[in-house]
């Protein structure tokens, strides 16, 4: 399975550099800058015609708008209408391949989908599936392509324990614009595909996992 990577298009999702060919689309959350729900909607329309048989989105923190459950669900059906497969805090299998998606990142600033401190962040990464192949969310674990402007590393580390006790293959992500690229850790392939760089310009391609 061919997966292409992107994230962090804060709107600018028309002006991705060619976007190679694959199985799987996955954006990993910032698809609006400040979180307009008919934005958010317009999107899916676009992410919906692209040429790939799945389509996979998360939210971000910057997609502010889409916070209230009666947004969620007018997304969410806009994702529907367009054959987009939205992931809140919940899983879908493709291909005998598991995903699960979750927009949530440690707290910063007036945003949205936030974790305030350790022990709601344990509970929140909890709900993740034992059996999870793909995971994606929208901030990276602590210590793996999470290091600031300020050179930080800001991922969370409740994530990083939840990762380590999984068995999962790839963990996709964005959110920390500057550690855009992929490492590995523990047997887990870490992707940071932001698309903008740091100063928010469409700098940086989608990067192209192959799963065995």
């Amino acid at each position: 399975m061919r997966i292409v990577c992107i994230s962090d298009t804060h709107g600018q999702h028309l002006s991705i550099p060619q976007l190679p060919e694959g199985d799987v689309i996955v954006h990993a959350g910032d698809i609006t800058e400040d979180g307009v729900l008919s934005l958010a909607c317009t999107f899916s329309r676009h992410f919906g015609n692209l040429d790939y048989p799945h389509k996979i989105v998360i939210l971000g923190n910057h997609d502010t708008d889409l916070a209230s459950e009666e947004a969620l669900a007018q997304f969410r059906q806009a994702c529907i209408d367009n054959e987009v497969h939205f992931l809140h805090n919940d899983s879908i299998e493709i291909d005998g391949v598991k995903f699960y998606g979750s927009p949530f990142t440690p707290a910063f600033g007036g945003y949205e989908f936030q974790l305030h401190g350790s022990e709601h962040a344990r509970r929140h990464w909890e709900m993740i599936p034992d059996d999870t192949q793909v995971l994606i969310t929208h901030g990276p674990q602590s210590g793996i392509l999470d290091v600031n402007a300020e050179g930080e590393h800001v991922g969370c580390q409740a994530l990083m324990a939840r990762i380590e006790q999984l068995q999962c293959e790839l963990h996709v992500h964005g959110h920390i614009h500057e550690g855009y690229g992929e490492a590995s850790s523990n047997g887990v392939r870490s992707v940071n595909a932001a698309v903008l760089d740091s100063r928010k310009r469409p700098w940086n391609r989608p990067i192209v996992v192959d799963l065995e």
